[in-house]
C-alpha cells in the first residue's frame, strides 16, 4: 500500500512524463520513429515502477531505485519548465513565417535551404542533455551527506550566563522515500559531538508512518543537557499526525524529547532562565497547507496569542516555528531569536541566493528590530534535488551583544 506522498509523486511524475513526450513530439515530430517511441515508454515505465521501491527496507533495491526515480522525476520537471517555452516559441516562429508568407506578393515561402530535421534534432538533443545533466547533478547532490554548519548571533540583552549557549537545529528531515532514519541519527550524533546545550527539531520530521519507530529512536539519541524540543510541520499533519503525536506522548516521560504545540517551556541554564516557545503550523485540518496569506496570518496570530500567553517582558525568549513567515509575530512578542525551516532554501541557489522565493524569508539570517530569524536549508527533502543548497544541520551559538 502506497502512502499519500508516494502516490502524489507517482501521479504527478506520470503526468509530467506525458507532458515530456508531448514537448519532444512538438519540437521534433520527424524524429519520433516507432522504435524511439517504444524505447521512451519502456524507460518511462521502468523509471515510474522504481517509485514502488524507493522507500523499501532492501538496501540494494533502494540504492538502485532512488537515483533512477529521482533523476527521471527531475528530468520530466526540467523538460516541462524549459520545453514548454521552446514549444511556444516554435509555434510563434512558424506562425510568423506563415503570416509573412501570406503578406508577400504571390505567397512567398520559407527558405528551403534550412535543414529543419537537423535543427529539430539539435533542439531536442540540447533540451534532453540539459534536463538530464541538471537532473543528475541535482539528484546526486541531494543524496550526499549533510553539512554541519556553525552560526553565531549577537542577541540584545542576552544574560551573561547564556553567552555561548549552543543550539543544535534540525529541520525538514522528511524520513521516507529519500531519507532514512539512520541519516537523522547521524545528524543527532553530530550535534551530540558538537556538545550543544539544546537540540531543536522544527518540523517535517517524517513522511512515512511505517518508519515512525526508528525515526523517534534516532531523536532520542540526543544527549544535550537540555534534551530536544520539537514542533509540528505541515508534512506530519498531512501524512501521519496521529502516529507522530502518539510517539511524542509515549516518549515524553523519558525526559529527552518534548513536543511544543502553541506552548512554551522554561529551561534553566546555570541559574538563568531561557523560555522556548513552540508554535503550531497554520493548516486547515485535512486540507491544504498553502493557505492564502490573509487566512494564514489569522492562524498565525491565534497561535502567537496562545503560545506566548505566559511570556513576560523581562524574559529571554527563543521561538521555534516551522513556517519562517511567523517571524513578525514572534518578534512583536519579544522573541529575540526564531528558528525555522519549511522552505528547504528553495533547494536551488546561485551564489548562495535561492532561485525560488516563495516566502518572505527563504534561507539564512533576517532581522527585525532586536529580533533575529534563522531559516535552515534542512536535512532532507521529499523530492530529491538540490543545487547550491546542501543538506544541513546547524549549531547556533548565542552571543551577548557588544556595544
Amino acid at each position: 500500500m502506497l502512502d499519500s506522498l508516494t502516490f502524489f509523486l507517482i501521479r504527478n511524475v506520470i503526468i509530467l512524463t506525458f507532458v515530456m513526450f508531448v514537448v519532444f513530439s512538438a519540437l521534433s515530430p520527424g524524429l519520433l520513429t516507432k522504435r524511439r517511441v517504444l524505447c521512451f515508454w519502456i524507460i518511462a515505465l521502468l523509471a515510474n515502477v522504481a517509485w514502488w521501491f524507493v522507500g523499501s527496507e532492501n538496501g540494494l533495491a533502494v540504492s538502485i531505485t532512488r537515483p533512477v526515480a529521482g533523476i527521471w522525476a527531475i528530468i520530466t520537471l526540467v523538460t516541462m519548465l524549459i520545453g514548454i517555452p521552446l514549444v511556444l516559441a516554435k509555434g510563434l516562429l512558424l506562425f510568423s513565417r506563415w503570416f509573412y508568407a501570406k503578406m508577400q506578393a504571390g505567397g512567398a515561402t520559407t527558405d528551403k535551404s534550412v535543414d529543419k530535421g537537423r535543427r529539430s534534432f539539435l533542439t531536442s538533443g540540447a533540451l534532453l542533455a540539459v534536463s538530464a545533466g541538471i537532473s543528475t547533478v541535482g539528484t546526486v547532490q541531494s543524496m550526499r551527506s549533510f553539512e554541519l554548519q556553525h552560526e553565531e548571533v549577537a542577541v540584545s540583552g542576552l544574560p551573561k550566563e547564556l553567552d555561548g549557549f549552543r543550539i543544535g537545529h534540525i529541520t525538514d528531515i522528511h524520513v521516507g522515500n529519500f531519507v532514512d532514519p539512520q541519516e537523522l541519527a547521524a545528524a543527532v550524533e553530530a550535534l551530540n559531538k558538537a556538545d550543544v546545550d539544546l537540540q531543536v527539531m522544527t518540523g517535517d520530521l517524517i513522511d512515512d508512518a511505517k518508519k515512525v519507530e526508528p525515526t523517534f529512536d534516532a531523536l532520542e539519541q540526543c544527549t544535550a543537557k537540555h534534551g530536544m524540543l520539537a514542533i509540528i510541520g505541515n508534512h506530519e499533519k498531512w501524512l501521519c499526525l496521529n502516529e507522530v503525536l502518539a510517539q511524542y506522548e509515549r516518549r515524553a516521560s523519558r525526559g529527552i524529547l518534548r513536543l511544543l504545540v502553541d506552548e512554551s517551556t522554561v529551561l534553566v541554564h546555570g541559574s538563568t532562565p531561557l523560555r522556548i516557545v513552540g508554535v503550531d503550523y497554520p493548516m486547515v485540518k485535512g486540507g491544504s497547507h498553502a493557505l492564502p496569506i490573509a487566512q494564514r496570518d489569522v492562524y498565525m496570530k491565534a497561535s502567537a496569542e496562545k503560545a506566548f500567553i505566559d511570556v513576560r517582558k523581562d524574559e529571554m525568549v527563543i521561538c521555534l516555528s516551522h513556517h519562517p513567515d511567523f517571524f513578525p509575530f514572534a518578534a512583536d512578542r519579544g522573541a529575540r531569536l526564531t528558528l525555522a525551516g519549511h522552505t528547504h532554501g528553495g533547494q536551488v541557489a546561485l551564489f548562495g541566493r535561492p532561485l525560488l522565493s516563495n516566502f518572505t524569508h527563504m534561507l539564512g539570517w533576517y532581522q527585525r528590530g532586536e529580533s533575529h530569524l534563522y531559516v535552515s536549508g534542512g536535512l532532507g527533502q521529499w523530492l530529491p534535488f538540490r543545487l547550491g543548497v546542501p543538506k544541513s544541520v546547524t549549531v547556533v551559538t548565542l552571543r551577548a551583544e557588544t556595544i
